[in-house]
């Protein structure tokens, strides 16, 4: 959780470090300091033996280079003051550290942004997205004006961190990663964790963010490396009252963006969690993130799980890297782009009897909104069938998601209609165009 605000980038760059030169490797940059430049003289000897030595293949230099401590590489590596005493002839081109440091973070939202008062509060802010658990972040943050004669400045920065972490890596993926727009899909989630002996916690919680409310968790299992599956199936569990609990394991949140489970805790490396479930996308690339918790430590924050090859899915997956390995997009579910952006416009029930004795009383006049990132105008209008507007439901900002507006059966006067047939429309005002659905409604006594 960060407190960040006017539109800064995340954390977890690549700016700054891997400054190369281009020293005993022929017309190559690498990252280590020439040999006579190094103090500690087993370091100094690694440099000239290994490292710069013209006979040995620069790729097994760089494996070399990388199984160093990190205080070992600290000493060996080129620093930018290093970088700018060198002769120009020995300078290599500045390059990102893609090996150590993540790329920029999208944006974080205005919603990060929080009071004074709030600046030390936990869970406060925005969580930091970038992948986790990192001992370094870097962040920045830019200033934007349409006003020459206008200023403004950052009034405080606070950062919650995790002392220390539930698992030393947590792989995840999703599958399927395509599916139709809108329509119900069986999704499984799966999560593999390296731990290091006698450091890192285990974990006891996973919470998944969702496009909209889980109506249907599957089964749940836990494969250890060795010894028994531990598993609990939740199919046919009704999602109202919380928790529903299986044994060990339990359905503990349900809200329309994210659900969470707790199980035995997973401690063991190369544990394998599955959670299999059922929801629906409504928009292109959507990410399925997730955050583990061990429900016996202080304090809200999670760890959250990086996009890789975290299992064999059957057929369909298309992970062609080794179990384990991190990989972008393994956490994104594609649906086809399509030029609706309203879809499933319906009434729930499509009739109904607002006479007051409480069944029956309102109607949903529900919409799936797809494809729109940003809140754009939308709203929603009752009319009778000779066009005239009767009541005006709905007027406000919207982006990708499912939605149920609910109607009394009164109009703008907050009387009651007359029964018969109505229709309501709904019409979104987006930069790339417009869009305007209708389906009918029935108010009957």
């Amino acid at each position: 959780g960060g407190n960040v605000g006017l539109q800064p980038a995340g954390a977890g760059v690549s700016c700054g470090s891997g400054i190369s030169s281009g020293l005993g490797s022929g017309e190559v940059g690498v990252p280590w300091k020439f040999a006579k430049d190094i103090e500690d003289e087993a370091l100094q000897a690694l440099v000239a033996e290994v490292l710069d030595n013209e006979e040995v293949d620069l790729r097994d230099a760089v494996q070399a280079f990388n199984t160093l401590s990190q205080e070992e590489r600290e000493q060996v590596t080129l620093s930018e003051a290093d970088y700018k005493k060198l002769p120009r002839g020995d300078r290599a081109t500045i390059r990102n550290d893609v090996s150590n440091w993540s790329a920029w973070s999208p944006p974080y939202p205005a919603s990060s942004i929080v009071s004074l008062a709030d600046l030390g509060t936990e869970g406060a802010g925005g969580p930091i997205v970038s992948p986790s658990p990192r001992r370094y972040f870097q962040f920045m943050i830019e200033f934007f004006s349409d006003d020459f004669e206008a200023a403004t400045g950052v009034g405080g920065l606070s950062f919650d961190v995790l002392p220390s972490p539930f698992a030393k890596e947590l792989i995840a993926e999703i599958g399927p990663r395509s599916a139709a727009l809108g329509e119900k899909t069986d999704f499984t989630y799966a999560v593999r964790s390296k731990f290091r002996s006698g450091q890192d916690r285990g974990f006891n919680r996973l919470r998944i963010a969702t496009p909209l409310r889980v109506e249907r968790v599957g089964v749940v299992r836990i494969q250890p490396p060795e010894g028994d599956v531990l598993e609990a199936d939740f199919s046919g569990a009704v999602l109202d009252e919380l928790p529903v609990v299986r044994g060990d394991f339990a359905v503990v949140e349900v809200a329309d963006d994210a659900f969470a489970i707790e199980f035995p805790t997973v401690g063991e490396d190369d544990a394998e969690l599955r959670v299999s479930f059922e929801n629906a996308v409504l928009r292109f690339g959507t990410t399925f993130s997730g955050q583990v918790f061990n429900t016996a430590s202080e304090g809200q924050l999670g760890q959250s799980v990086v996009a890789g090859n975290a299992a064999d899915l059957g057929e369909g997956d298309p992970d062609t890297q080794a179990l384990g390995t991190p990989f972008e997009g393994n956490l994104s579910v594609k649906v086809p782009i399509s030029g609706e952006l309203l879809i499933n416009v319906r009434a729930q029930p499509s009739a109904f009897t607002p006479n007051g004795d409480g069944v029956n009383d309102r109607a949903e006049l529900q919409y799936d909104l797809t494809n729109v990132g940003r809140p754009t105008p939308l709203r929603v209008v009752i009319f009778d069938l000779a066009g005239r507007p009767v009541r005006n439901l709905y007027d406000a900002l919207d982006q990708s998601g499912r939605f149920a507006r609910l109607w009394d059966g009164r109009d703008d006067a907050g009387q009651l209609v007359p029964p018969g047939n109505y229709v309501f429309s709904v019409a979104l005002d987006a930069k790339t165009g417009q869009a305007r659905a209708v389906a009918a409604v029935v108010v009957v006594y």
